[in-house]
């Protein structure tokens, strides 16, 4: 009733889903038709196309090791690859040992493989659906497939961002051509008995905060600190701060250094809110760093001026001209299980 949770993990590991849109002409619909045919209930080799990369090296038959830049492929022995000649030709080799510059295989490759040729980590997986195919033309056809891993994802969970009071915060910048969205959720019991006055009560006195943003991630490092944030959050399992990164509140007079107010434009804060516990944390980006701070307490000292309290000094001064933004800090969990990535 007072909108506390309690959240335990299940799953031992992430369950990864991929969904493909695939075009197919002239020998790769054919080799399309009949793969669905037979081997659509069967287990297939999936390649993990985002993070491919490509033979640096011609590789012949009967090659025992393969020349390529592993980095962020995540890579490692009894790991699978698939060579791929960007048509219908391909290869599985299983991994024996791992460089910075390619791999050593546990068997030799049975085909010729020219430099430049497309390498993809590959995992195990299923179909979660019978494959359907729509018709272009007679010989130009489409079809959208969705497989399933069969083994848990292995990525290694580090959210790689700063802590306060012991808790991730959030670095990441959200995309401002996709409006973001912070919507005030409130637990409300409402009766009307449909004679005499209706009743209401706001059981937890506060509403729930859902922040709604978009994100471009740009890079495969980029990427790969993202996937790694979101396995160690785990669903809605963990904890991360969130900052509104709007300007919450306006600084109109110098910080001193040893200070423990800071007296801002009035805003209704000290009205409204008065350090609820939910909306009492702030993040100070300055030319000087950032600072993030708890408010114990909020005064009107005037008209058009109120005062923070906070629970420490920041320990250095600052002027308004050095703020670049006051936002407030919320403690959130990310609001469903699972977690869509479209790739570009």
């Amino acid at each position: 009733h007072d909108g506390t949770e309690q959240r335990r993990a299940l799953r031992i590991g992430a369950s990864r889903q991929t969904r493909w849109s695939v075009l197919a002409h002239s020998r790769a619909r054919r080799m399309l038709d009949h793969i669905g045919y037979g081997w659509g209930a069967r287990v297939w080799a999936r390649p993990d196309v985002p993070r491919g990369s490509r033979l640096s090296a011609a590789a012949g038959a009967g090659a025992m090791s393969l020349s390529f830049p592993t980095a962020l492929m995540r890579l490692a022995p009894a790991s699978m690859l698939m060579l791929h000649d960007g048509d219908v030709r391909a290869e599985i080799v299983e991994v024996a040992g791992v460089t910075a510059s390619g791999v050593t295989l546990a068997r030799p490759t049975a085909g010729a493989w020219p430099a430049g040729t497309r390498i993809y980590r590959a995992m195990s997986a299923r179909l979660t659906a019978p494959i359907e195919v729509s018709h272009h033309t007679d010989d130009v056809a489409h079809c959208e497939a969705q497989f399933a891993d069969l083994a848990p994802d292995d990525w290694p969970a580090a959210h790689g961002m700063p802590t306060y009071r012991g808790v991730p915060v959030l670095t990441l910048r959200h995309d401002w051509s996709d409006a973001p969205v912070i919507g005030m959720e409130r637990m409300l019991s409402e009766h009307d008995p449909g004679t005499g006055p209706a009743y209401w009560r706001d059981r937890t006195g506060r509403p729930q905060q859902r922040i709604t943003r978009a994100y471009w991630l740009r890079g495969r490092q980029a990427v790969d600190d993202c996937m790694g944030l979101l396995y160690w959050l785990r669903g809605r399992h963990g904890v991360i701060w969130v900052d509104s990164q709007t300007p919450d509140h306006r600084v109109v007079a110098d910080i001193p250094g040893i200070a423990v107010t800071i007296d801002v434009e009035r805003c209704g804060y000290a009205l409204y809110v008065a350090a609820d516990r939910t909306r009492r944390d702030i993040q100070i980006d300055s030319t000087a760093g950032t600072f993030r701070r708890r408010i114990v307490a909020a005064d009107d000292v005037s008209t058009s001026v109120e005062r923070l309290t906070i629970d420490a000094a920041l320990g250095t001064a600052l002027t308004p001209s050095q703020i670049r933004r006051v936002s407030t800090l919320v403690p959130c969990r990310l609001d469903a299980d699972a977690v869509e990535i479209a790739w570009a």
